[in-house]
């Protein structure tokens, strides 16, 4: 529908929102649908891969809590917990950039 609309040639961007935790294997499945949905033309005009990276969900590094068991605990002060989230931040980002072609939102 989209595609075939006036909304492209009027600048309009259609945003594909993936919530990474509502897949498994996300960034196995997801990807690969998407560079097979849409056209490299498309994906680098109007169709945008949009993530929601939710840093505080799961039981990752880059996850804090106020108990022991995450990457910090939130009542730390922002100065150790800031280089934390900066790597990660920068490893999700990377990881987005090699799976994703085309245009980007986060």
């Amino acid at each position: 529908l989209f595609r075939q609309s006036a909304l492209p040639l009027k600048g309009i961007k259609l945003y594909v929102n993936m919530v990474e935790p509502a897949f498994d294997n996300f960034w196995d499945t997801v990807p690969p649908w998407y560079m097979q949905t849409f056209t490299a033309h498309e994906r680098h005009s109007w169709a945008v891969f949009d993530i929601h990276w939710y840093v505080a969900w799961g039981n990752h590094p880059c996850s804090g809590r106020i108990e022991p068991g995450a990457g910090y605990l939130c009542s730390q002060p922002a100065d150790e917990i800031r280089p934390l989230l900066n790597d990660c931040i920068h490893s999700a980002m990377a990881l987005f950039a090699k799976k994703v072609d085309g245009l980007k939102a986060c």
